[in-house]
C-alpha cells in the first residue's frame, strides 16, 4: 500500500532570501506607499517578501531531497553578489496595473547567472523551463479588484512619483528552497534548507 505521506505534495519555489536590513528599508518604503496610495491593495508581509528565481509548484515530498542535490551543484561554483533596491512599479502595465513591486540594482549579471543555473538544474529534474524573460522585482502587492482606467492611472502616477524604498544594498550570499502553504489569511512561507553560494 502507498505512502500517503510520502505521496504529500508541498508547492515550493526558489528564491535568495532578504537579510533584516533590506527588509527594514522594504517595510519603510511600504509604509510611505500605504500612505499615498487611494485605491485599495492586499499588501504582502513584509517578512514574506523573496527574491523568487524558479516557482516550482506542487512538488511531492519525496523529491525534496534529489531538488535540494540539484540546487547544491547549480549554486556551488557562484559567488555572493550584491543587489540594490530599485524603483517601484507596477505588473503588467501602466493602464492595468494588478500587482505593484519594487526593482531590484546592482549586482545584474550575477544574479541572471545563478537563475540561469537553478533554471537549468530544475529542467534537469523535469521541471518545465519559464518561457517568459526572468525579470528580478520583489511583489509588495497584489490589486484587489479590477481598477477603473482612472483608479489604474493614479495608481501609476503614485508610484511613479514615489522614491526608491532606500539605498539599501544587500549581499546575496546563499540560495533557499521554501515551501508556500495558502491559507485564508494569505500565504505560510518555510525555509526547508538553504545553500551557500562559493566563497
Amino acid at each position: 500500500m502507498t505512502d500517503m505521506k510520502e505521496e504529500q505534495a508541498l508547492r515550493l519555489f526558489v528564491a535568495a532570501e532578504l537579510p533584516p536590513e533590506a527588509r527594514r528599508a522594504l517595510h519603510q518604503g511600504m509604509e510611505r506607499l500605504k500612505a499615498v496610495v487611494a485605491v485599495p491593495l492586499r499588501w504582502v508581509g513584509v517578512d514574506g517578501i523573496h527574491l523568487t528565481l524558479k516557482f516550482l509548484g506542487a512538488v511531492p515530498a519525496r523529491r525534496v531531497p534529489e531538488v535540494g542535490d540539484g540546487l547544491a551543484r547549480a549554486v556551488s561554483d557562484h559567488a555572493p553578489f550584491k543587489l540594490d533596491l530599485s524603483k517601484v512599479g507596477a505588473f503588467p502595465n501602466g493602464r492595468s496595473p494588478r500587482v505593484v513591486w519594487v526593482g531590484i540594482g546592482g549586482g545584474l549579471e550575477a544574479l541572471a547567472g545563478v537563475q540561469h543555473a537553478v533554471e537549468e538544474a530544475t529542467a534537469e529534474l523535469g521541471f518545465p523551463k519559464e518561457v517568459r524573460e526572468f525579470t528580478p522585482h520583489l511583489t509588495l502587492a497584489r490589486v484587489r479588484h479590477p481598477l477603473t482606467r482612472e483608479e489604474g492611472k493614479h495608481l501609476t502616477a503614485t508610484l511613479q512619483r514615489i522614491e526608491t524604498p532606500g539605498d539599501q544594498g544587500f549581499r546575496v550570499g546563499s540560495v533557499s528552497l521554501v515551501r508556500s502553504t495558502l491559507t485564508p489569511s494569505g500565504a505560510v512561507y518555510a525555509t526547508l534548507k538553504n545553500w551557500p553560494l562559493s566563497t
